[in-house]
């Protein structure tokens, strides 16, 4: 895939070094750390990338599957092993502030890690930390942005990337969001994923090329928090976009078995 950056912005012709920590674990932060290691690599004599190196900081690998056997890596962690990216364990605020002790960095990129990463972390990178929210903010600020998108059946979302807050989910500042993006009737929560986790990884790229997180002047727009209440009874279309959002949960799950030495994979109650 061909990548189009942005002109050089102003941090890039500065030639800063950056030394970034990034915070993941999913596919959709796959997506911008996969982003961000490309525009890495676009180095030339008259160009230099300003990211110097990049560390993942993920969560410990943990026994899943039938008996708890089964090691199986969090996708950012196999995603950075495939690319010698290093990848650095903690699960708790004390583990990542070991973290900080032991490496050097001054930016913070958390892309769906799922915690709040310490105040005194962030407080100690030069630049403070950078996140990628797959939404236009503040609407839908919080941990499921695309699943109530698809639930409310709003007709397009979008894509942020904002400061982190020392204490708060999504209380940064906007530095960065993308137009209106149409969300289709045939998208579901998978291709949400993929859409944005593009998406994103572009606003991240462009919000480090043009240095929007040196001296932050935050985005102003007209979006508001939207509080979804109860709905007593769901139309065919809603139904639809429940399924979309949450899967199989009230009905069948997607299995993964061993059924006499065979592989099955199919719908089980």
């Amino acid at each position: 895939m061909k990548l189009h950056f942005p002109a050089l912005g102003q941090f890039t012709l500065r030639r800063s070094p950056l030394w970034i920590a990034f915070f993941g674990s999913d596919d959709f932060s796959v997506a911008s750390l996969a982003k961000l290691t490309q525009y890495q690599s676009t180095t030339t004599h008259h160009t230099p990338s300003p990211i110097e190196s990049i560390h993942v900081i993920t969560r410990s690998i943990k026994p899943t599957g039938r008996n708890m056997k089964a090691m199986v890596d969090l996708p950012i962690g196999k995603y950075a092993a495939s690319q010698g990216i290093p990848v650095l364990r903690a699960d708790t605020a004390t583990e990542i502030l070991d973290v900080l002790s032991q490496h050097q960095f001054n930016l913070v990129v958390a892309v769906s890690y799922g915690r709040l990463i310490p105040a005194q972390f962030i407080a100690q990178c030069r630049y403070g930390g950078l996140n990628v929210h797959p939404s236009l903010l503040p609407t839908y600020a919080g941990s499921s942005p695309l699943q109530y998108a698809l639930l409310n059946d709003d007709a397009s979302t979008g894509c942020t990337v904002q400061t982190l807050h020392p204490t708060k989910f999504d209380h940064g500042d906007v530095l960065l969001q993308s137009g209106e993006i149409p969300i289709s009737g045939s998208d579901n929560l998978a291709s949400l994923f993929d859409k944005f986790g593009e998406i994103g990884g572009d606003l991240l790229v462009r919000t480090i090329d043009q240095g929007l997180f040196v001296d932050p002047k935050p985005v102003v727009n007209d979006y508001q928090v939207e509080i979804t209440g109860f709905v007593g009874q769901l139309s065919a279309r809603q139904i639809k976009r429940v399924w979309d959002a949450l899967g199989p949960v009230f009905t069948f799950i997607n299995v993964n078995l061993v059924r006499k030495r065979k592989p099955y994979w199919g719908s089980k109650e």
